[in-house]
């Protein structure tokens, strides 16, 4: 019994100490489908939409056959997804002009690097983010992989910085911020 408990002990020690990544917990939620509904309305008609982590792909639901749908994930999601591992400094090279980022930023080590890619590939950039002033917790947020705490402020500078400017911003139910971003 004893025997047993020091392992535990052992094993949680180093869970602690290991990093955790989000290909360790992925899961996707279907109730996050009304968030990405809510940022698909600032899409443009006739945008060429980048997909930045698509995951299960929903923005498809929400778009109409004038848009163009480009997905980017860092595993294959199906036979069109271009795979590139944003913290492996891999970007996709695709023409297009709006990039979508729906609970993407905050799995991203080199954030600013990744917002300069999008800023020079795309003139609009719609993004949810969970910032520090609604999920203030950082044991929580390190618990979900997050790899950076942003608070709002952040946020926006960190676009600004990179000549997308915020035009629009909302609120989910779920207190995550949706921030439309243009050049």
């Amino acid at each position: 019994m004893v025997m047993v408990s020091f392992v535990k002990k052992v094993i949680n020690f180093f869970n602690k100490k290991k990093t955790i990544q989000w290909k360790n917990i992925e899961n996707f939620d279907p109730n996050w489908k009304e968030r990405i509904k809510d940022m698909s309305r600032y899409i443009d008609s006739g945008s060429v939409i980048v997909d930045l982590g698509c995951g299960e792909m929903w923005l498809k639901e929400f778009i109409t056959e004038k848009e163009s749908y480009i997905p980017v994930d860092y595993m294959s999601r199906g036979g069109d997804t271009i795979v590139c591992d944003f913290n492996n400094y891999e970007y996709p090279k695709t023409n297009s002009d709006t990039a979508f980022v729906s609970g993407c930023l905050e799995y991203i080590e080199d954030f600013k690097w990744f917002v300069e890619k999008i800023s020079q590939s795309n003139t609009k950039c719609i993004l949810s983010y969970c910032t520090t002033e609604y999920f203030p917790n950082m044991e929580s947020r390190k618990q979900l992989a997050w790899k950076n705490n942003l608070s709002k402020f952040e946020v926006i500078s960190l676009f600004e910085s990179n000549q997308l400017f915020l035009v629009d911003e909302n609120l989910t139910k779920t207190n995550n911020q949706i921030f439309v971003f243009k050049k």
